[in-house]
């Protein structure tokens, strides 16, 4: 996964909506398979499976190179999606409440934002 981010997706190389969608998407994962495994397991006494990876995945540097309306203001439910993970996988609650927010007040659109997933 490391290597694939660093050599395919990491900024520069990677931009725009396709950032969004594969480079945070891959970050996400990497963060449950790899960052957050580690922190479980450490709170029953395992010893690190993925000791080397640096926690948490570099989330911030996808996210600073988007246009932030990507994340705000996201024209399709598609877009939304991606920009809720790059917001979860960067801990950003307060970001991905007001992306709810937006979304909820769309009128007319297929969006939608319910409130028991948990946004």
């Amino acid at each position: 996964m490391r290597q694939r981010y660093y050599s395919q997706l990491a900024p520069p190389a990677v931009t725009g909506v396709r950032s969004l969608i594969d480079s945070a998407s891959i970050l996400w994962r990497w963060r449950l398979s790899v960052t957050d495994w580690d922190v479980a397991a450490a709170t029953v006494g395992a010893t690190p499976v993925f000791a080397g990876e640096a926690p948490p995945a570099p989330v911030a540097s996808v996210i600073g190179a988007l246009d932030p309306a990507l994340l705000t203001r996201p024209q399709t439910p598609f877009v939304a999606l991606h920009a809720a993970v790059a917001l979860a996988a960067a801990d950003r609650a307060d970001d991905l409440r007001r992306l709810a927010k937006h979304l909820s007040t769309r009128r007319g659109d297929r969006l939608a934002c319910r409130r028991g997933a948990g946004v």
